[in-house]
């Protein structure tokens, strides 16, 4: 039977999500397909990959031990080389109150390159993408506009943003909260649709920091057939995750 507190929390969440008992009301569901499959800008009918990139007040909160840690360990040398670092040219290098878009990239790096070299195509998901397109615009670009890391990294990155009007807000607090309810629902209706795009994705790269990062992998958790678990595997088969920054492990659901 199952001992482990986060596989028994694992198998629940998988067996839920077969069972059906975590399903949108039929108006929703409608208007998230719709929502996809015409204004999110992502091709459909080839594989892609998602990254989930959460700042905003989490890094003012749970997350602002782990930036600091972050850039604590890149200034190896103490002050002297964040004085330095100050007077650089390039402001990719400078320390930044959040963890770089870069460092989410960096978990390709032990993934095979495409065959024929054809570039990745990912889904950005943020509550900041003014700045993460900033970050993108100051990385290496090839002659067809695709992105490198580096000058000889052999990913190449084509990115979709999310389409959500960001004047509308990222949380059901923000804006008319009492009185604008059609505005409310088109926010509900495009996070849900970013969720769903997320937890479909090929690979998912993100942190379980945020609530939504641990939501994400609640819905890609799948349960094993029986003859597998006689053979002693894992009850739940996980959709593929990389981890950018955080806690490895996410924790029960809720926590």
């Amino acid at each position: 039977g199952l001992q482990d507190r986060q596989e028994i929390w694992d198998y629940a969440s998988a067996f839920m999500g077969r069972s059906g008992i975590m399903r949108f009301q039929s108006w929703i569901a409608r208007d998230v397909e719709e929502y996809v499959a015409v204004r999110s800008g992502l091709p459909l009918d080839v594989p892609y990959d998602a990254i989930h990139v959460r700042r905003g007040d989490k890094l003012e909160t749970d997350g602002k031990h782990f930036v600091t840690k972050y850039w604590d360990e890149r200034d190896e040398q103490g002050l002297m080389s964040l004085i330095v670092s100050f007077f650089r040219q390039n402001e990719a290098d400078k320390p930044k109150d959040y963890i770089p878009f870069t460092q989410y990239l960096s978990q390709f790096d032990d993934i095979d390159c495409h065959a024929e070299a054809q570039p990745r195509i990912v889904y950005v998901s943020t509550d900041d993408p003014t700045e993460v397109r900033n970050e993108i615009s100051q990385l290496l670009k090839d002659s067809e506009g695709n992105t490198l890391v580096t000058k000889d990294a052999c990913h190449k990155f084509k990115f979709v943003f999310s389409p959500f009007e960001h004047s509308l807000g990222f949380h059901i607090k923000t804006g008319n909260v009492k009185a604008d309810c059609e505005e409310r629902y088109a926010r509900n209706v495009a996070g849900v649709a970013d969720l769903m795009i997320l937890a479909k994705s090929d690979l998912f790269v993100g942190e379980y920091n945020s609530n939504w990062g641990r939501l994400v992998r609640t819905f890609r958790l799948r349960m094993n057939n029986d003859a597998k678990l006689t053979a002693g595997v894992r009850p739940v088969v996980e959709r593929r995750i990389k981890i950018a920054w955080g806690p490895k492990k996410p924790g029960p659901p809720g926590w």
